[in-house]
């Protein structure tokens, strides 16, 4: 795979914390990180990236959001495999590749959206082997 693809956007490193467990409701269950409010974040949106935690890295999609009346944006990750994380472990984000924007919406659409990102990420991780 050329670099060009597997440049990194930004790395976010951060606390493991417990989510609300909407996407968990909806068939997607991620990990959600607490990070310094000091940190170079990009864009809101959707991104294919990676859950660095333990010496391994995790493919996954990313979400950084914006949270339900929070002043910063939520961020989580839909990672492909199991990760033993716990809360409170610390952990760091790598965002890989833009892939859509972030939108709020209802249980179907929501749930229609976060499948088609996830293709989109899987899509990205099977192009760069």
């Amino acid at each position: 795979m050329s670099k060009a693809k597997r440049s990194v956007i930004a790395k976010v490193k951060g606390s493991i914390v417990q989510g609300a467990k909407k996407a968990t409701e909806l068939g997607f269950p991620t990990i959600n990180i607490v990070y310094d409010v000091a940190v170079q974040l990009p864009q809101v949106g959707v991104y294919a990236g990676e859950l660095e935690f333990g010496g391994m890295k995790y493919p996954g999609a990313v979400c950084l959001g914006e949270g339900a009346g929070d002043a910063i944006p939520k961020l989580e990750i839909y990672c492909f495999d199991d990760v033993p994380i716990k809360h409170g472990d610390r952990a760091t984000i790598v965002f890989l590749k833009r892939l859509s924007d972030f939108v709020s919406g209802n249980d179907s659409s929501m749930k229609q959206k976060i499948a088609n990102d996830v293709l989109a990420a899987v899509r990205f991780f099977g192009e760069s082997r």
